[in-house]
């Protein structure tokens, strides 16, 4: 991203927005633990890794 990276604005949204009515769900290339941890971290609510599923987009939908 331009501005800011995914986890940044993970951060960002979660500071203005802390009740987390808005879902957010990272889909990266990185498939290791250490990634997703960082992203649950971050304040995203789930963590899917490319190349994504059908039924691993449904089910956070």
């Amino acid at each position: 991203m331009p501005e800011m990276g995914g986890l940044e604005a993970a951060r960002a949204i979660r500071d203005r927005w802390p009740n987390k009515c808005t879902k957010i769900i990272a889909v990266t290339s990185c498939s290791q633990n250490c990634c997703k941890e960082m992203c649950i971290q971050a304040g995203m609510d789930g963590f899917i890794a490319k190349p994504a599923k059908k039924e691993d987009i449904l089910a956070f939908l």
